[in-house]
């Protein structure tokens, strides 16, 4: 009697999960309903085991509760990534112009700065023409020509 109570303790925790023969189930059952020791122990563990279901369901709610603000955090994470890119790119549109406008504004200046200026630009639109520009004292002149072919 003596091993076979040992062997129903070592089968109860597997007989509780239901993962025993019905063989086995059975062998288990009958001794419990002989053996007074081994049916506490049964009650025991029974017990023991929906206190741990328990606290198993606590834990998956914690876990569930948990991962949705890993989630939610993420979510954040990324909208600020975005709008810090935006920024960061608005940024440089507005350094870019700024610097373009600069040299624009250098490049005039320098040019009003002279007194007297002369250049010549060809005209991409008539093959056979160019414009001169003048700028003397204060005062600008332009002067188109067109090249003549003699016959």
């Amino acid at each position: 009697m003596k091993n076979d109570c040992k062997i129903v303790e070592d089968l109860l925790p597997n007989y509780l999960e239901k993962v025993t023969s019905i063989e086995t189930n059975d062998y288990i059952e009958k001794h419990l309903e002989g053996c007074k020791k081994c049916s506490e122990i049964y009650t025991n563990m029974k017990e023991n085991v929906k206190l741990d279901d328990l606290d198993v369901d606590r834990e998956v709610d914690y876990m569930k509760k948990f991962n949705k603000k890993i989630k939610n955090l993420n979510l954040w994470k990324k909208m600020l990534f975005i709008i810090l890119a935006l920024i960061i790119l608005a940024l440089g549109f507005a350094i870019y112009r700024y610097t373009i406008l600069t040299k624009i504004y250098l490049y005039n200046s320098k040019i009003n700065a002279l007194d007297n200026i002369y250049y010549r630009e060809e005209s991409s639109n008539y093959p056979n023409s160019y414009t001169e520009h003048w700028k003397k004292d204060g005062v600008i002149k332009q002067i188109e020509h067109k090249y003549t072919e003699k016959r």
